[in-house]
């Protein structure tokens, strides 16, 4: 249907599956390009608009940088790094970048740290109340914590650990924190490292780290879903609006009480991955 139209086909969608929308600007074209599928993108894409120059940008994390491009008959090529689920804004330009810096393309190295031994939780605010820290060894749900309240409550818990950081060289350190259940916060040494809220709860944190040991905080907030099934199942009027009450697809008033409890918090093996800088 593009062709009927005249408009160059994205090979960014027609051949890696990729998610995108284009929107021509003063300077040149600018997309919002998503991996929503279970594989991710590491390659050279032939652009379907030209371009002499082009920047990324990451809406999650707020990194930026001129991206690498290159012309191969006649077309614009980009490079692009996805990991399934996640997200990028590219920018083209018909001229030269003034005074850009790289965007910085990473590799991973052979191995990976697992971080899978010597976690404790706590939280940092729960309804109902949980006290008390839990040596839970590997990180997992915190519905799976020997608690009254565990599969019913919401609130932040926050996973510890201390690690010793082994003697490797490496222009960064990716930490990948897996399933999460919803969104996390990441403080290493005491200092904020990021947040995340999507797949695929990854962050750059080589500047948090330091030779030999370090310490690991996570805090991660669950949805409100355990609780309300509570609530229902204990009769408690929650519902509290004025104008409009909560009804489910067929609009009618809806009750939660069946539901299963949901995973909360870290439910997979949290790993450190150190990567290289691409160089030209």
């Amino acid at each position: 249907t593009l062709a009927c139209c005249n408009i160059p086909a994205e090979e960014m969608k027609t051949k890696f599956g990729l998610q995108t929308i284009r929107r021509v600007n003063d300077t040149g074209h600018h997309y919002f390009i998503s991996s929503l599928q279970n594989k991710g993108v590491d390659s050279w894409i032939t652009l379907g608009t030209n371009a002499e120059t082009a920047a990324l940008f990451n809406p999650m994390t707020g990194e930026c940088g001129e991206a690498k491009v290159r012309q191969v008959d006649g077309k614009t090529q980009v490079y692009l790094q996805l990991k399934s689920g996640e997200s990028i804004i590219l920018q083209t330009y018909r001229q030269p970048l003034q005074a850009s810096k790289p965007w910085k393309y990473v590799k991973e190295q052979p191995f990976s740290l697992r971080l899978d031994h010597g976690w404790k939780l706590h939280f940092a605010e729960s309804k109902p109340e949980i006290q008390g820290t839990f040596d839970i060894d590997r990180p997992c749900s915190w519905t799976n914590i020997d608690h009254p309240a565990a599969q019913t409550n919401m609130g932040t818990g926050v996973y510890s650990l201390d690690i010793e950081l082994p003697a490797l060289k490496a222009d960064n350190w990716i930490l990948d924190l897996g399933d999460v259940r919803e969104s996390a916060r990441v403080r290493i040494n005491g200092q904020e490292a990021g947040c995340v809220w999507a797949v695929p709860y990854q962050l750059k944190v080589g500047q948090f780290l330091k030779p030999g040991k370090n310490h690991i905080e996570i805090e991660v907030t669950n949805l409100p879903a355990n609780r309300i099934a509570e609530l229902d199942r204990q009769g408690v009027q929650w519902r509290k609006f004025k104008e409009i009450n909560i009804v489910d697809l067929r609009y009618r008033p809806a009750n939660y009480g069946h539901w299963a409890p949901m995973p909360s918090g870290l439910n997979s093996e949290v790993r450190l991955i150190p990567v290289d800088f691409i160089q030209e």
